[in-house]
C-alpha cells in the first residue's frame, strides 16, 4: 500500500513536468539571457514603492493590484538564482498548459507561487532546502518514474536541472516583492525582459557596438553590396551612404521628433518608445535596396508606391526608408517655404524629404505600439508630423484634396466611416491628417491629451470629445467641417 501510494503521488506530480522540455531547449537557458484647461467647441461657435532594477524583473512584472507579501523573500544579490527569472519561465512554457485553474491534471494546479508550494491532494512536490527529497526533483532527473517530460528524447539539459535544484536547495522562495497568488505567467521573467536586463548591464559605447553589429548584420542580409556608415545619435542609430551633413541633419531632425512624439504618447506607468536599444534608421539610395530589406527582414511584400516602413516591435527596431535624393546632397538643408514651393512648382526637386518619410513611419509605429489607437490616429498623426518638416509638400495637398472630396460627399457620413475605418486607407488618413491639423491649430494646448485618450481604443471617442472638448460629437464634427471648408477651401 505504501509503494503504491508512493507511486500514485509521484504520477501525479511527474504530469506536471510533461512539457518541461521545450523551455530548456527554446529558452537557451533563459538565465543567461499637464492637465490642460478644456476647451469647448460649442462655446466656440456661439462667440464665433522602490524602483525595479533589471536585476528583479520579478518585482516590476507584479500586479499592481496585488496586496499579499511573498511568503519569503529573495535577498541576494543578482548573481543569485530568482524563482522569477530562472524558475518560473520553466514552468509557465512547459507545466501549465495542463496544470492550471481550468484543467489541473492529476488534482494539481501550478499556475501560482503558492499553489506550486502547496502541491497536488497526493502531497507536495517542493521540500524547501531537500532537492533530493523533492518529487518534482526526482522526477525530472529520472530518478523517480516516470521520468518527467516524458520520451526518451524530452530530457532537461542539465544545467536548467541544477538551477531547479539549487533554488529548491536554497529554500524554494519567492522573489521579494512578487505576489505569491499572482499566476506565474503574470510574474515570471520573459526572454525580452531578461535581454533588456542584460543590454542594462552593459555601457552605453557596448550597446552602441551590439546595434551596430546588429545593423550591418541586417544591412548584409538584404544583399545591398555598399556598406553603410554608421552614426549614433541620442536614441537613434543610422545606417546609410549619406554625406556627413546630411547625415547630421537626419539625425537632428529624428531626435526632435522622438521627443515631441514621446511627450505626446507617454501616459502614468506607460512610457512611449522605450527601448533598450536605439532604433536603426536605415536609409536606401534606391527602391531595389529598400525593397530586398523588407523582403529578408520581414518575409513579405510591398505595395507599389511604398517608400517607408518601421517595426519598433522587434530586437533591434527599426524605420526604414528610400532616400529621396538617392544619396545626393542637392537641396540640402533648404527649409523655407519660398524655396521648397519653387522646386516643387519646377519639378526640381523630390516631393518628399527623407527627414518626413521616417518621422511619418515613426509616428505611426510609435502610436500603434502605445495602446490601441484607432488607424485615422496613428495615420492622421505620422502624415501631420511629417508635415511639419515639409509644409510645401504636394502630398500634403492631396490629403486636402481627399478631405474636401468628403466633404462635399457627405460629410457626417463619410468622415463617421474614416473614423470607424471602413473605407480606404487613403481616406482614413486624409480624414484622421484633417483632424489633428484642426486640433493642433485650434485646440493647442488640448489636443495632445485627447490623442493620448486615444490610445486606449476608438470606442473612446465620445469619452474624449464630451471631457477635453466639452462638446457633443455632432457639434464636434460640425465645427471640424467648418474649419475644413475655410482652410482646404482652395485645396482643389
Amino acid at each position: 500500500m505504501i509503494g503504491r501510494a508512493r507511486v500514485t503521488r509521484l504520477t501525479v506530480v511527474g504530469l506536471s513536468l510533461i512539457a518541461l522540455l521545450a523551455v530548456a531547449v527554446t529558452t537557451r537557458d533563459t538565465s543567461a539571457r499637464q492637465e490642460p484647461t478644456k476647451g469647448s467647441i460649442a462655446k466656440k461657435k456661439t462667440r464665433g514603492k522602490k524602483k525595479a532594477t533589471p536585476a528583479k524583473p520579478a518585482a516590476s512584472a507584479a500586479p499592481a493590484e496585488a496586496s499579499k507579501p511573498a511568503p519569503a523573500a529573495a535577498t541576494a544579490d543578482d548573481s543569485s538564482l530568482k524563482f522569477t527569472r530562472d524558475i518560473a519561465p520553466v514552468l509557465v512554457a512547459n507545466c501549465m498548459a495542463c496544470h492550471n485553474a481550468e484543467k489541473h491534471r492529476g488534482d494539481f494546479d501550478m499556475s501560482s507561487f503558492d499553489k506550486l508550494i502547496k502541491g497536488s491532494k497526493a502531497g507536495k512536490v517542493l521540500i524547501p532546502g531537500k532537492p533530493d527529497e523533492s518529487p518534482l526533483v526526482l522526477h525530472i532527473k529520472g530518478e523517480e518514474p516516470p521520468k518527467m517530460p516524458p520520451g526518451n528524447n524530452n530530457n532537461l539539459a542539465a544545467a536548467t536541472i541544477a538551477k531547479i535544484e539549487e533554488w529548491v536547495k536554497a529554500g524554494a522562495i519567492l522573489d521579494s516583492g512578487a505576489d505569491p497568488m499572482a499566476m506565474l505567467s503574470k510574474i515570471a521573467a520573459t526572454p525580452e525582459s531578461l535581454r533588456v536586463a542584460a543590454l542594462s548591464k552593459l555601457t552605453p559605447a557596448e550597446r552602441d557596438q551590439k546595434s551596430i553589429k546588429a545593423g550591418i548584420d541586417r544591412w548584409k542580409k538584404a544583399n545591398i553590396q555598399t556598406k553603410p556608415e554608421t552614426t549614433p545619435g541620442d536614441h537613434f542609430l543610422l545606417l546609410s551612404n549619406l554625406s556627413e551633413s546630411r547625415s547630421k541633419q537626419v539625425l537632428k531632425d529624428m531626435e526632435k521628433e522622438y521627443n515631441l512624439l514621446k511627450m505626446m504618447l507617454s501616459r502614468p506607468g506607460k512610457p512611449a518608445l522605450e527601448f533598450p536599444e536605439k532604433i536603426g534608421l536605415y536609409v536606401f539610395r534606391d527602391r531595389i535596396g529598400y525593397v530586398e530589406f523588407v523582403r529578408t527582414i520581414e518575409n513579405r511584400e510591398i505595395d507599389d508606391g511604398v517608400q517607408a516602413d518601421a517595426n519598433l516591435g522587434v530586437e533591434s527596431p527599426y524605420v526604414a526608408a528610400v532616400d529621396p535624393l538617392a544619396g545626393r546632397d542637392d537641396f540640402v538643408a533648404e527649409r523655407t517655404e519660398k524655396r521648397s514651393r519653387k522646386k516643387s512648382e519646377l519639378g526640381g526637386g523630390p516631393e518628399r524629404t527623407l527627414s518626413a518619410l521616417l518621422t511619418e513611419q515613426l509616428a505611426f509605429a510609435a502610436t500603434n505600439q502605445a495602446g490601441k489607437p484607432p488607424r485615422w490616429l496613428s495615420l492622421g498623426l505620422g502624415a501631420f508630423l511629417g508635415s511639419k518638416l515639409e509644409p510645401r509638400s504636394p502630398y500634403y495637398r492631396r490629403l486636402r484634396v481627399v478631405t474636401v472630396e468628403q466633404q462635399q460627399l457627405g460629410w457626417i457620413s463619410k468622415v463617421n466611416d474614416a473614423l470607424g475605418g471602413q473605407t480606404e486607407d487613403d481616406k482614413v488618413r486624409a480624414i484622421g491628417f484633417s483632424l489633428i491639423e484642426w486640433l493642433a491649430s485650434a485646440f493647442p494646448s488640448q489636443y495632445p491629451r485627447f490623442v493620448r485618450g486615444m490610445l486606449e481604443g476608438q470606442e473612446k471617442l465620445d469619452d474624449g470629445i464630451g471631457v477635453v472638448f466639452n462638446s457633443s460629437r455632432e457639434q464636434f464634427l460640425n465645427a471640424w467641417e467648418q474649419w475644413v471648408v475655410g482652410h482646404y477651401g482652395q485645396a482643389r
